[in-house]
């Protein structure tokens, strides 16, 4: 049992630290309105296609930026995806076409081709440590100036 309790003592502290906390600071265009922010934090490409498995947080955002922070956040391999609610219904509203009609980001400010941006090309490395990362919302047509 003593031996036991000694691996645990040492084992602990090298589990607490692989976990840090991970922010993500979204920068929202000046054309953006304000509403909710909607980010899923996804853990592998089946996840990021379904947001089934990831870590979803909502925050209401008014200005030029909303910053979520995910708390013990393993370390590990992760994409993150969000988009901004403008009307308030709580699901991202596209057209007859599938193209998104509210503003929408991805980690790496990846760009979809035909569609939503790939886990590959928004995907990034978490080391376990404290750490941010930002993004920047783009905005649809519908929505920009002119």
């Amino acid at each position: 049992m003593p031996q036991f309790l000694s691996i645990l003592i040492i084992l602990i502290p090298l589990w607490l630290r692989a976990q840090g906390e991970l922010t993500v600071t979204v920068h929202l265009p000046a054309e953006a309105p304000s509403g909710a922010l909607h980010l899923a934090l996804c853990p592998d490409d089946d996840a990021f296609r379904t947001v089934q498995g990831c870590r979803e947080e909502v925050l209401t955002v008014r200005g030029d930026r909303g910053v979520l922070h995910f708390p013990h956040a393993p370390a590990g391999t992760y994409a993150v995806k969000v988009f901004l609610d403008v009307n308030g219904n709580g699901v991202l509203d596209k057209n007859e076409l599938g193209i998104p009609q509210e503003p929408v980001g991805f980690s790496n400010d990846a760009i979809g081709r035909m569609g939503p941006a790939s886990f590959k090309d928004a995907s990034f490395a978490f080391d376990g440590t404290d750490a941010g990362i930002d993004l920047t919302l783009r905005v649809p047509p519908r929505m920009q100036q002119h």
